[in-house]
């Protein structure tokens, strides 16, 4: 009866709700995923619209089911994409990264940057302090890639302590500035850190290009070649804070 509109402005209050949530969190959900919750949302508006022209009529409810639905995907998919321990990407999610970017370079002639990671203390770690701190160093230096890079780019842990970082615009990577950043996140981190550890970390930093690699296979074994390069290098030289990358 005359309360009928009572129910439209209810989903409203949803829907404002929902997105001042989405707001709030933002810097916790990954890009894509706002994107496709916030469509999400053009269902219950449709359904409210269209009850509010159709008394008797309910369709409100029926397409906030329907956003409920897809919103349990979306999440789902994101668990699914997420490292258990980290809880950064995983390395089927990258995987299915690299894929795409391939893909894309060769339909488009565009390039992407690929920076692998190999913590140089891990094993050490592992075996002096026991897996709980071993999980711990993992943890911290995921966070500390987090604050390095931009949401936009893909950070996700290959397995053990490799790690690695995709960016998809290549012709503005400026390899020196992440570097200058990455260092000076690591060495706030062992300063301020009550940690038995220090971070410590080798990388190696490679552009991908259709005309210069073949497969994903080629270019993981070729990104791996250079950071052990850089690794055997700080072993060598027994060096820790500022180099040069083992970069092409």
């Amino acid at each position: 009866g005359k309360i009928f509109y009572v129910m439209i402005i209810i989903s409203y209050v949803y829907i404002v709700v929902f997105l001042f949530y989405l707001i709030a969190n933002k810097s916790k959900i990954k890009r894509n995923d706002i994107i496709s919750l916030n469509l999400l949302l053009i269902f219950p508006v449709i359904g409210s619209v269209l009850q509010s022209f159709s008394y008797g009529v309910g369709t409100t409810w029926p397409m906030f089911s329907i956003t409920y639905l897809g919103i349990h995907l979306v999440i789902q998919q994101s668990i699914i994409s997420k490292d258990y321990l980290t809880g950064i990407r995983n390395r089927g999610s990258i995987d299915q990264e690299i894929e795409n970017l391939i893909n894309t370079s060769k339909s488009k002639n565009t390039e992407f940057t690929g920076i692998m990671f190999d913590l140089d203390n891990f094993k050490g770690v592992n075996d002096v302090y026991g897996h709980d701190e071993g999980d711990e160093l993992l943890k911290e230096f995921s966070k500390i890639l987090l604050r390095t890079f931009r949401r936009t780019e893909y950070v996700g842990r290959l397995g053990g302590d490799e790690f690695l970082v995709l960016l998809d615009n290549s012709e503005h990577v400026n390899i020196d500035n992440i570097q200058k950043r990455l260092q000076d996140n690591i060495e706030e981190f062992n300063k301020k850190n009550n940690k038995p550890w220090k971070i410590e970390v080798s990388y190696g930093v490679l552009k991908y290009s259709a005309n210069n690699f073949k497969d994903k296979q080629e270019y993981y074994a070729s990104i791996d070649k250079l950071l052990y390069i850089d690794k055997k290098n700080r072993k060598n030289n027994n060096t820790q804070g500022n180099r040069t990358i083992a970069s092409t």
